[in-house]
């Protein structure tokens, strides 16, 4: 079975998966301070779904180009965007993994909940940093950690997170020794009534291994952690910050 083809399929056909998403607030609210820090004028999302953030910064005033996989997602996007009035944001069809852009078109690139669904992460990490001239900021769900922060509460209950838990240490082992990490695949949920990011998701991808991609392509980590923690205590512990349930990262452009 042709996984790609199966996820071009679903992504293509599949309306209402799109019209199930919604704003983002959460994401917008915890990488807005990073995206002004950027100063960008155009910004490019990657896998934008149905536009909803795309829309909401374009409404803030930033010219937005949106790329996603899906000429449904796209049609949605851009209904939203007329009957939102955000005329700066502009809709194109094409694949994460092979951009149909020329080189450091764009000044910042942004991405929500796009890697997890993607074979190759690695090549669309390279498409990303190759299109933007300053930085890009990426977030998607701590695999060890989907459905949230691990509490205790939640170790007596299904016990099998403690065995997560241990894989997470592992991989983070692993990453503290400079040791290449293993890209673990997943059976996605590809029925029609699917919509849900953790039942589509073909790869799991956490925080070290994200940031293991994003260095591969040459850039420079000016920020990695995870959110959203409702203790805002454990938000200033550094090594408390790699256990949340989103994975949030901006890296910028090496220069000489």
């Amino acid at each position: 079975m042709n996984i790609k083809k199966c996820l071009s399929d679903f992504y293509r056909k599949n309306r209402l998966y799109f019209e199930k998403q919604r704003e983002d607030e959460k994401f917008l609210h915890e990488f807005e301070d990073h995206i002004k820090r950027a100063n960008p004028k155009i910004i490019l999302d990657v896998g934008c779904g149905s536009g909803h953030l795309a829309n909401e910064l374009a409404m803030r005033g930033y010219v937005m180009g949106c790329v996603d996989l899906s000429p449904v997602g796209i049609k949605i996007g851009k209904e939203i965007s007329r009957n939102i009035g955000a005329n700066l944001t502009h809709f194109i069809v094409g694949d994460a993994e092979n951009l149909p852009l020329r080189r450091e078109c764009v000044d910042l690139v942004i991405s929500n909940n796009l890697l997890e669904h993607l074979i190759k992460p690695q090549k669309c990490m390279y498409e990303m940093a190759r299109v933007a001239r300053k930085s890009i900021i990426v977030s998607c769900p701590n695999s060890r950690f989907a459905s949230g922060p691990l509490t205790i509460s939640k170790i007596m209950i299904n016990p099998g997170i403690a065995f997560r838990f241990g894989l997470y240490l592992l991989d983070y082992i692993i990453f503290t020794l400079g040791r290449r990490l293993p890209t673990r695949f997943l059976r996605p949920d590809l029925s029609f009534e699917a919509w849900s990011s953790d039942k589509d998701a073909v790869c799991a991808i956490n925080i070290f291994k994200s940031v293991e991609i994003v260095k591969r392509c040459g850039l420079k980590i000016m920020m990695a952690h995870t959110y959203p923690s409702k203790y805002k205590i454990l938000r200033k512990i550094p090594i408390l910050r790699l256990f949340d349930g989103q994975i949030l990262i901006m890296a910028g452009k090496q220069t000489d």
